[in-house]
């Protein structure tokens, strides 16, 4: 079998893509724990979402952040505010990963 070239990533792809990690090979993933924002105002919908990350309840966990499709105003606050929180390790955006919900949620590994 010929083995696949990854870029500039290159090892550290190809063990994420061997433990599972990688985007294509998510499809086993649960998420430990979910909150669902989707049909709250934007406004409310954030701070119930910075009261679940900062208050530390969900920490060392994989949390599902349902943000619903729409427009998408909830799907790009959410997911800025995941790149920009330090209590936030890691984002998976929706349509990378094989869920029911697609793009209408967002993982955050705390």
């Amino acid at each position: 079998m010929r083995s696949r070239n990854f870029g500039r990533r290159g090892r550290s792809f190809a063990r994420e893509v061997k433990r599972g990690e990688a985007p294509f090979t998510r499809a086993k993933f649960t998420p430990d724990a979910s909150i669902d924002l989707h049909g709250l105002h934007p406004d409310d919908a954030m701070r119930r979402l910075r009261q679940a990350v900062e208050g530390g309840v969900y920490r060392g966990e994989a949390l599902a952040v349902i943000h619903g499709k729409g427009r998408g105003i909830l799907r790009e606050r959410t997911r800025r505010y995941g790149d920009g929180a330090s209590e936030v390790k890691r984002v998976w955006n929706g349509e990378d990963v094989p869920l029911p919900e697609g793009d209408g949620v967002t993982i955050f590994f705390l």
